[in-house]
């Protein structure tokens, strides 16, 4: 993909950098031949709640795909995480 169209995931980071609640990890899942980023805030109830494609719309997903995606948020994925 194109960087300079990835404009939402800039600001996704910025939001996780410089908001309590949404500090966390941010993720790049490849999944059904297509990559889901995963938003995961460390002070969250909700697990799996910030899933989004490649122009950063929100995903709409079952709650067996969201597991699947989940399942799959390993280190080798992780392209961000907040600083303490």
């Amino acid at each position: 993909r194109n960087p300079e169209k990835m404009n939402w995931l800039r600001e996704v980071i910025k939001l996780a950098e410089g908001d309590q609640q949404y500090k966390g990890a941010i993720y790049a899942i490849p999944y059904r031949s297509e990559t889901v980023f995963l938003h995961q805030p460390w002070i969250s109830e909700c697990v799996g709640c910030h899933m989004y494609d490649c122009e950063g719309e929100s995903l709409t997903l079952t709650e067996g795909e969201k597991s699947e995606i989940m399942a799959s948020a390993k280190d080798e994925y992780l392209i961000y995480t907040s600083s303490q």
